[in-house]
């Protein structure tokens, strides 16, 4: 069983929904510019590129846990649930669209998801932990069975 942990710095956020904006009498659809999903696709490659151009093909079991930047009011020696945005499934979308298709052939490959977000630590950075852990087949799963024979 195939198993990679890697840590991504930077401040987590969540997949930016594409905008349309109107100028006289024309109408235009942009897609605001990805920064985290940019730094976690540099990251994925990196780490593929540095772990012999590993790439999940298979089922994988997927585990994030987002350090979100703190606030000064926080206390400094506890964790702290981060409850406000981005929401924990919109930080996974932008996180999985970053990992597609350096570390894992298609995000359809995750079918198993753990995921958790907090304030991060005053001794820590902003970031995410990932873990990518593949899920092994049992024998003979997943292939059709032919009528007659």
């Amino acid at each position: 069983m195939r198993e990679i942990t890697f840590d991504i710095l930077g401040i987590p956020e969540a997949l930016a929904r594409p905008r349309a904006v109107r100028r006289g009498p024309h109408i235009g659809i942009y897609q605001p510019k990805p920064t985290w999903q940019g730094i976690v696709s540099l990251r994925a490659q990196e780490v593929s590129r540095s772990n012999n151009n590993l790439c999940f093909h298979g089922p994988v079991r997927l585990l994030a846990w987002f350090r979100m930047k703190r606030t000064s009011a926080l206390p400094k020696t506890r964790e702290v649930p981060h409850t406000t945005k981005p929401d924990l499934d919109n930080a996974i979308k932008s996180l999985l669209d970053g990992l597609v298709p350096a570390l894992v052939v298609d995000d359809k490959r995750v079918v198993a998801l753990e995921a958790e977000k907090r304030y991060c630590l005053p001794w820590e950075a902003p970031g995410c932990q990932v873990t990518i852990r593949e899920i092994l087949m049992p024998e003979g799963a997943g292939r059709k069975k032919v009528k007659g024979g």
